[in-house]
C-alpha cells in the first residue's frame, strides 16, 4: 500500500518508455513546493498511464491502488477507443480480454485524482517511494543512512517472500524451493532495481560497505 500523498504538490513526472517506467516527484504539504525533499513514487513494469489537466502547480487529493474491476469499470472505455490507434496493446481491445490480461500479468491500477489540477492513472506491475532529502545528496554525495523506500509489490509475491523469509529464520541460507520462489525474488530485485540509484553511481562498492556497517550497529549485532 501507498503512503497518503493527500495534499502533497506534484513538482514533475517522468516516462521512461524502454524499460516501461514512470515516475512522479511529489513535495509535502508542510514543506510547501519550494521543500527540499522530495517524494519519488516510481511504477515499474507499466502497462499503460494517463495523465490529464496539467496545471503546472498542481495539488494531489488522492494517490490509491484500485481493484482491476473497478478500474475497467471506470476507465475501460478509454482503454478501447485508445487501443485503436495503436496504444496499449491488443489486449485492451475489449473489457473482457483486458481483464484477463491485466489479472495474469499481476497488474496493479493506480488512480490519481487531484484536488488542483493533473490527474490520471497508472497500470504498472508494482510502485516504490523514494524519499530524498534534496540537500543531503548535494551537500554530503553520498546518501546517508537516514532515507528511507518504499516498496510495493504484488500480494502473491508477498506471501511468498514472506513465507521463504520465515523459513530462513531457521536456517542458514533462504530457501528457494520451487519457480514461484524464484520469480517472487526476482520480482523483488527488479523493483529495488529501478527505484535505487547507487548501483550506477562509481562508488557504489563502498556506499554498500557503508550501509553493511549502518545496519550492523543499528542491529547491535557482531560482524
Amino acid at each position: 500500500m501507498l503512503p497518503s500523498f493527500h495534499d502533497h504538490y506534484i513538482v514533475g513526472y517522468e516516462v521512461f518508455c524502454e524499460r516501461r517506467e514512470v515516475r512522479l516527484h511529489f513535495k509535502s504539504a508542510l514543506d510547501g513546493p519550494k521543500g527540499d525533499t522530495v517524494n519519488t513514487v516510481v511504477f515499474t513494469g507499466v502497462e499503460g498511464y494517463h495523465f490529464e489537466a496539467d496545471a503546472f502547480g498542481n495539488i494531489v487529493l488522492d494517490l490509491t491502488s484500485v481493484p482491476i474491476a473497478r478500474f475497467l469499470s471506470d476507465f475501460g472505455d478509454d482503454l478501447s477507443k485508445w487501443s485503436r490507434f495503436g496504444a496499449l496493446g491488443i489486449w485492451a481491445s475489449d473489457l473482457d480480454t483486458a481483464s484477463t490480461f491485466l489479472e495474469e500479468h499481476g497488474t496493479q491500477a493506480f488512480v490519481l485524482a487531484a484536488s488542483l489540477g493533473l490527474s490520471g492513472w497508472i497500470l504498472a506491475n508494482g510502485a516504490s517511494v523514494v524519499t530524498a532529502p534534496k540537500a543531503s545528496q548535494e551537500d554530503q554525495g553520498n546518501p546517508g543512512g537516514d532515507e528511507t523506500v518504499t516498496l510495493t509489490i504484488g500480494k502473491d509475491e508477498a506471501l511468498i517472500l514472506f513465507e521463504s523469509l520465515a523459513e530462513f529464520n531457521e536456517e542458514t541460507a533462504i530457501p528457494i524451493n520451487d519457480s514461484a520462489d524464484r520469480l517472487a525474488f526476482v520480482r523483488l530485485g527488479g523493483v529495488l532495481e529501478s527505484t535505487l540509484v547507487e548501483p550506477f553511481m562509481k562508488d557504489y562498492g563502498i556506499i554498500v560497505d557503508d550501509a553493511r556497517k549502518r545496519l550492523i550497529e543499528v542491529s547491535g549485532e557482531r560482524e
